[in-house]
């Protein structure tokens, strides 16, 4: 450096600030630090600090300059920041491939548990009919039919609780149906805030800032609802003796070079943040925090699906979730959802109600007792059912007969898929009908839950209601064009 003067070793951005500090006599005896990038004579870059003290003498202006070559230093804690950056990015990885690891085992766990939940409530409901016919032809004592269909109700009460478990599955594998369309994300945050405000409790103060320039998300209402409702539970239950929950919208449009960690397309989002000032979470639960089945809560007080199912709905929404919590410093809970520029409209009306009808319908699954009951409850409502256990049998029953108006039949069977068939009986039957049904819907549905134009899915498990509503509907629909 010698020859060079000491201003060499600064920024040449930098050097009138540097120098107008050291002129200024009012800021006698303190001390300015400078941290920059120079080059060298030698063409090498290094990263210099100057530190810059006056000297506090009224009969001379003068001041200390000292400059460290601090490059190894900076060199390693960068070395520092990117390890810890790696090490940051494999975890995100790692959770990321577990829980799609969990997610397809839920989906595939949800799928058969719908089809044994769906024929044990069709027979269920079966056994209960025949006895209310029993007991008003008088062939059944009142006291016996009361206490057998009291025993039935118990058996569909816990059909039901487990019906609404493999729901949660499904909708942690990515894999529940959606039917979205725009929604006003501040208007939902309102309504849910109505009904929770009750549940919440009185120590629990909830202070909302909504973005009134926030575009629509493309969602369904009960999305949002149960999303408000898993992560408002979750902030009550972290604050037992009172706090202060923060909910949040504000808009964030995401480029392609800054969102390493949430893999979001580039566009325009809707970031909706919960904040709570509650216990916090420690590392290793906040590592697990979105797994099925995890958590902290006492035995019996909680599934541990309410964080599992927002993420699921989230992602299949095609949005992202974070959550960043400490041991005394409360959850910041960030979810960023996709919006659109298509404006909010009304739901149309179907008009369509849960009666019968005297049609022909084939009904198609591998299941035994699924088509079984299916096959007594429509034909107790007046349809003609024929049923086929694949699709091989099915299109050979269809081939013998030319009048069917519907094709009811499962998605996932083996052999041939029933999308197949539907697609081979249509060739066929350019006016036919066809209703899907299945209770995990893989290879049907896509990432957030859209069926393909024109498909319509009957979700295992359904009550006998919604197997006539239905198949009403189906048959009823316009015909194809």
């Amino acid at each position: 450096m010698l020859g060079h003067g000491w201003l060499r070793c600064v920024n040449p951005g930098r050097r009138d600030a540097i120098l107008a500090v050291v002129g200024d006599r009012a800021r006698a005896g303190s001390q300015h630090h400078f941290r920059g990038q120079v080059t060298m004579p030698d063409d090498r870059p290094r990263w210099l600090q100057v530190n810059i003290q006056s000297i506090p003498d009224s009969a001379a202006q003068g001041f200390i300059a000292t400059v460290d070559d601090i490059t190894t230093a900076v060199e390693t804690e960068r070395q520092r920041q990117a390890a810890e950056r790696k090490r940051y990015v494999d975890a995100r990885i790692r959770a990321a491939q577990r829980l799609e690891g969990l997610s397809r085992l839920a989906g595939g766990v949800a799928h058969d548990f719908n089809n044994i939940l769906g024929a044990i409530l069709g027979f269920e409901g079966l056994v209960a009919d025949t006895i209310t016919e029993l007991a008003d032809a008088g062939k059944l004592p009142a006291e016996t039919s009361s206490m057998l269909l009291n025993d039935l109700a118990q058996i569909r009460k816990g059909g039901r609780r487990a019906t609404d478990l493999t729901q949660q599955l499904l909708t942690f594998g990515s894999r529940k149906q959606l039917s979205v369309s725009p929604l006003d994300l501040n208007e939902a945050i309102r309504e849910s805030n109505d009904l929770l405000a009750p549940s919440i409790g009185a120590g629990i103060q909830v202070v909302t800032h909504l973005d009134p320039g926030l575009r629509p998300v493309l969602a369904e209402g009960v999305n949002v609802g149960q999303i408000l409702l898993n992560l408002t539970m979750n902030a009550r239950d972290a604050m037992p003796d009172g706090g202060t929950l923060t909910i949040t919208t504000s808009t964030v449009d995401i480029s392609g070079d800054e969102n390493l960690e949430n893999a979001l397309p580039p566009g325009r989002y809707a970031r909706l943040t919960l904040r709570d000032t509650g216990v916090g979470m420690a590392p290793e639960t906040l590592d697990r925090a979105l797994e099925p089945f995890y958590t902290t809560k006492p035995k019996g007080s909680a599934a541990g699906l309410g964080l599992a199912t927002t993420y699921g709905l989230v992602n299949q929404l095609g949005g992202s979730l974070r959550i960043e919590s400490a041991p005394r410093r409360g959850t910041m809970v960030t979810i960023c959802l996709p919006t659109t520029e298509d404006p909010i409209e009304a739901p149309p009306a179907t008009g369509i109600t849960a009666s019968g009808g005297n049609e022909i319908v084939l009904v198609v699954d591998d299941e035994d007792g699924i088509r079984e009951t299916v096959a007594r409850n429509l034909s107790h409502a007046g349809y003609t059912v024929i049923t086929a256990a694949d699709g091989a049998h099915a299109l050979d029953l269809a081939a013998d007969h030319d009048a069917i108006n519907l094709l009811l039949t499962d998605v996932v069977m083996p052999g041939m898929t029933g999308p197949e068939l539907a697609r081979r009986f249509a060739a066929d039957r350019p006016a036919g009908r066809v209703l899907l049904m299945s209770g995990y819907a893989e290879g049907l549905i896509d990432r957030h839950g859209m069926l393909p134009p024109g498909t319509t899915l009957l979700a295992k498990p359904f009550t006998t209601a919604q197997l006539l509503t239905a198949v009403r509907a189906a048959v009823q629909a316009r015909q194809p064009t």
